[in-house]
């Protein structure tokens, strides 16, 4: 069982693991706005916790180059202990694998979402 909290570009998943899942809808850009929002939404779940992330883009998602920015600041990258990308297409891949590069944080990309929850898991267990 899991909690949904609906955004206007993402629903949020609250899992029983304690894995947060962020699934993004279709056709749209996020914003720092939207990324912000979402930190929030987990920071006020999880205070002062670090958190692993499932992330499943939607299809044709963009996102602007503050949110990039965003996402190397101290106050994002306090809350993520490991980030799981889901991705489906040469495409993503690619976006993503490069994004990660220059993202200082424990990320990687996954065609599954079975082996990114395994993973993210392992990482869990890390915390604890």
């Amino acid at each position: 069982m899991k909690e949904k909290v609906e955004l206007e570009k993402a629903d949020v998943f609250f899992r029983e693991d304690n894995i947060v899942e962020i699934r993004l809808k279709d056709d749209i850009e996020i914003t720092l706005e939207d990324s912000k929002r979402q930190y929030q939404l987990i920071s006020e779940r999880y205070p002062n916790q670090e958190v692993c992330m499932l992330i499943v883009p939607g299809e044709h998602n963009t996102m602007t180059k503050e949110v990039r920015e965003y996402a190397n600041k101290a106050e994002a990258k306090a809350m993520s202990k490991a980030e799981a990308v889901i991705v489906d297409n040469l495409a993503k891949r690619i976006t993503y694998n490069f994004l990660s590069k220059f993202a200082d944080k424990n990320m990687k990309v996954f065609d599954s979402e079975q082996k990114a929850v395994e993973w993210l898991k392992k990482e869990q267990a890390m915390i604890n």
